[in-house]
């Protein structure tokens, strides 16, 4: 039995703590379909080029962890902890991430695309050049979240809150932001061409720092 066959045994049964603790090097570890039930990963374990396709993350503490090159499409993450988690050039493409928490997450050109993100708290998230085009994001909190050149086509931004948030360069072409909350927000030199709901007359001018 190789090392991948004895920790998915170990998984199964409950313990990923144990196996994660004793040996951290999981690069390119294949984990797709697996159930972490009430496992914490909350202690910064680095994680790169984890896969997890359709795995069940619901409600896990990922607090502080690396998953950069991380794949997870099709993964739950509902109710997720994600909280400073850095998830740079991530695939969270389609997945279900509704309800979870990831205010301060660094996901630099991380892909959500199509993925439900309903009530996501991203607050002062980096997000920049991220790709959330066909993302469904009713309700999320994008307080302070940086978007910068970010990809939201077709995004549903509906009763979302993108107070302070960062839009500049982004594309938000054929995006839905019907009861939005734009207080602040800045979308200096941003494609708003087709956006339905907005209230151009909303947009406050980026206030001048000097």
């Amino acid at each position: 039995m190789d090392l991948e066959e004895r920790m998915r045994i170990v998984l199964e049964g409950g313990d990923a703590y144990k196996i994660f603790r004793m040996r951290r090097d999981i690069n390119k570890l294949d984990l797709s379909g697996a159930n972490f039930d009430n496992v914490d990963f909350s202690l910064r374990f680095g994680i790169p080029e984890f896969t997890g396709i359709n795995g069940n993350f619901e409600g896990l503490n990922f607090a502080n962890a690396t998953f950069r090159k991380a794949c997870l499409r099709e993964a739950c993450l509902r109710m997720a902890y994600l909280f400073n988690a850095d998830l740079c050039d991530a695939d969270l493409s389609r997945t279900n991430c509704d309800g979870a928490c990831m205010a301060k997450v660094k996901a630099l050109r991380a892909k959500f695309c199509e993925a439900e993100l309903q009530g996501v708290n991203f607050e002062n998230a980096m997000l920049m050049e991220a790709d959330f085009s066909d993302a469904e994001m009713w309700e999320s909190d994008l307080t302070g979240a940086d978007l910068t050149g970010a990809n939201l086509r077709g995004a549903v931004l509906t009763e979302a809150n993108l107070t302070h948030a960062n839009f500049r360069n982004a594309d938000l072409s054929n995006a839905e932001m019907d009861g939005t909350i734009l207080a602040g927000a800045d979308f200096t030199g941003a494609n708003l061409e087709n956006v339905s709901g907005l209230d151009h007359k909303s947009i406050e001018p980026p206030k001048n720092d000097c």
